[in-house]
């Protein structure tokens, strides 16, 4: 387990205003130039931030996580 204080970001949001449209020249009509933004996220960093606060035992997983992720028995898996 992590430390309390311990954070992992698991995703981003960008706001790109209109970087993007100057350089390629990506326009809006009358508008001028576009704005963009972008958002990102990492599946295996929401895993990780899981195993961090959770365990790696299945044990220790709530039984709405256990039940949806695991197909087969526990005792299979150990």
């Amino acid at each position: 387990m992590l430390h309390d204080n311990y954070r992992l970001a698991i995703g981003s949001l960008n706001y790109h205003t209109d970087f993007f449209g100057r350089t390629f020249d990506i326009r809006t009509g009358d508008a001028g130039p576009a704005h963009s933004s972008c958002v990102g996220f990492g599946l295996e960093r929401f895993v990780c931030a899981f195993l961090a606060q959770r365990g790696s035992d299945p044990e220790d997983w709530p039984d709405e996580v256990r039940t949806s992720i695991l197909s087969e028995p526990l005792a299979t898996l150990h």
